[in-house]
């Protein structure tokens, strides 16, 4: 399984310790909701996937969502939209 790691561009907010192990569980989550979903995706872009759901995950805490299931869903919602709303296939932004 994958672990959270903090982007490199790190957001303007510093976290606190118990804010990453929460980042951390919503991680973990995500990243098994992913590996559910998206049984078959290019694992070569594994790296790329695990790096925008860390951005998305920083940037979402940063703006105060502290409830790891709401991270979790909105994380979801935004990364696995693929073209035209479908969710073939993840989608960094």
């Amino acid at each position: 399984m994958a672990s959270f790691k903090p982007p490199t561009k790190t957001p303007k907010k510093s976290f606190q310790p118990d804010e990453l192990e929460l980042l951390g569980q919503a991680f973990n989550a995500i990243w098994a909701a992913i590996n559910t979903s998206l049984p078959n995706r290019d694992l070569a872009e594994d790296e790329e996937l695990r790096s925008a759901v860390s951005e998305r995950l920083c940037a979402l805490a940063a703006a105060g969502v502290t409830d790891p299931e709401l991270l979790r869903d909105l994380t979801l919602a935004r990364l696995l939209r693929g073209p035209r709303g479908s969710r073939a296939r993840p989608r960094a932004e």
